[in-house]
This record gives structure tokens, C-alpha cells and sequence, in this order.
């Protein structure tokens, strides 16, 4: 079965289905290995959320590319994990992440 189609039928992101795959642990190894991208934020996410919430409920118009400064931001502030590089700035498709996971 290729990566695309385990990635449909067992909902598992297919970067982790490529690095199981390229692992040189045993079969059973790797089958116990739990993997998963770290949450960029962690504790700080809800923080996040909350602020945009309340900027929304004080009617200050966000932008999305406002909500992407402030993660930025946060990044840099908390010392978080420097992902962002030298764009200064969330991505597109990190925002779209965001978005789907904090629907409010």
C-alpha cells in the first residue's frame, strides 16, 4: 500500500508514515514507536486563542496575517522552537492548521 493511500484509509499524517518507513528500527519497533509532530506552542496556544477572542469580541478587526504576526510573536517571546525562520511571520499553512483546530 503506498503512502497516500494509508495516509486515507488509517488518518495518519504522511510524514509520519515516511519516517516509520525510512526508520532502521525492527518492524515491531517501529510499530510500538509512537511518533508525532510537537505542538509547536503547547501551553501557550490557548493563550493565543484567547487573546485573538478577546480582540474579536472588543471588535478589533484581525486579519489573518495578524493572527500569523502574533504567532510569530509568541514564538519569539516564549523561545518556543524558531520554526518560523527568517520570514518573520507564521505561514499560510500553518495558519490553516490553526484555523481548523480552534474553529471559535
Amino acid at each position: 500500500m503506498g503512502y497516500l493511500k494509508a495516509t486515507k484509509e488509517h488518518d495518519v499524517p504522511r510524514t509520519t508514515l515516511f519516517c516509520l518507513a525510512s526508520s532502521t528500527e525492527a518492524e515491531d519497533a517501529a510499530g510500538a514507536t509512537t511518533l508525532s509532530c510537537k505542538t509547536m506552542f503547547a501551553s501557550a496556544v490557548g493563550d493565543l486563542v484567547d487573546h485573538c477572542l478577546l480582540m474579536v469580541c472588543e471588535l478589533y478587526g484581525l486579519t489573518r496575517r495578524d493572527v500569523r504576526l502574533m504567532a510569530y510573536q509568541l514564538d519569539i517571546k516564549n523561545n518556543i522552537s524558531k520554526s518560523f525562520g527568517a520570514s518573520r511571520i507564521a505561514g499560510k499553512d500553518w495558519l490553516k492548521i490553526f484555523l481548523r483546530r480552534h474553529e471559535n
